[in-house]
């Protein structure tokens, strides 16, 4: 039997399964925003979250919880934009993963334009402090890696990583505790570090696993990314495989003494990468 042709276009589109065989994909859920609300255990980001896992009710969707506090709006409404395919909703579907990674206000405002939002960088600065005002602990999170940042050069995470910002220069000021400062760049970059750091720190030791579950299976592990990898094997054993995966790939990370970090997995099968289908 002749195998499918590929519906999509794109590097993807050209990774296909022999036949009898096809791929499972696997990949860590919002890994960054759970890293974020395991961190600053903010009470916003983290109840939105757990309530989610626990209820699949749209109305604790982070993109929904997002949506309504950017757009001072409820939670149902903002699912009624989400229905709509609004660019309101698409605006704060973008809108979390900037500022994760350090967004500021124009780029931000570059990113409701492409949404097909009308508004100045004013009017986004004014949804920015709307969602801020929500997530006060994360606010205070960030302000306090700069400032860890800005008085000894570095930052140390939960797990004993360091991360030495080179970009930082010498503060005029000798009469502050704080050293150094921090140019946009640093800032973006003392932003990134936990996220980035955090998600080695649990995907690694997954990883691995991951691996000897492919060998005890006889499948192929074929790729990995930063939070999801790949694996190859027969068609007639998927559904048993990722079963027995999603089983056995530990979803809870203890960082602190009160902390946990909890992160689900999602899995797709498909015998074309670019056209993996989720494994309800």
């Amino acid at each position: 039997m002749s195998r499918p042709r590929a519906l999509y276009h794109g590097p993807r589109a050209t990774i296909i399964a022999p036949p009898g065989y096809c791929f499972a994909a696997f990949d860590a859920d919002g890994i960054h925003l759970r890293i974020a609300a395991c961190e600053s255990q903010d009470p916003f980001i983290g109840e939105a979250l757990r309530k989610y896992d626990e209820t699949g009710d749209p109305v604790w969707k982070p993109h929904i919880q997002n949506c309504a506090a950017l757009f001072s709006i409820t939670p149902q409404e903002a699912i009624g934009l989400m229905k709509e395919e609004s660019p309101k909703y698409t605006f704060a579907k973008n809108f979390i993963f900037l500022i994760l990674n350090g967004g500021d206000v124009p780029a931000l405002a570059n990113a409701a334009v492409d949404a097909g939002l009308t508004a100045s960088e004013g009017e986004v600065k004014k949804l920015l402090d709307a969602w801020l005002e929500r997530a006060v602990l994360f606010k205070k999170w960030r302000e306090s890696l700069v400032e860890e940042a800005e008085t000894t050069g570095m930052l140390v995470l939960p797990s004993g990583r360091r991360r030495r910002f080179y970009g930082l220069r010498t503060n005029p000021d000798k009469s502050s505790r704080r050293k150094f400062l921090a140019s946009h760049e640093v800032i973006k970059e003392i932003y990134n570090t936990p996220l980035l750091a955090g998600e080695v720190d649990f995907m690694n030791p997954r990883i691995l696993l991951a691996y000897r579950v492919c060998q005890a299976w006889g499948w192929k592990f074929i790729y990995h990314g930063h939070d999801g990898f790949m694996c190859e094997g027969k068609e007639e054993e998927a559904m048993e495989f990722v079963k027995d995966m999603l089983s056995k790939i530990p979803t809870t990370q203890r960082i602190t003494e009160t902390r946990t970090l909890y992160v689900p997995f999602n899995a797709k099968l498909g015998t074309v990468w670019a056209e993996m289908k989720e494994v309800k």
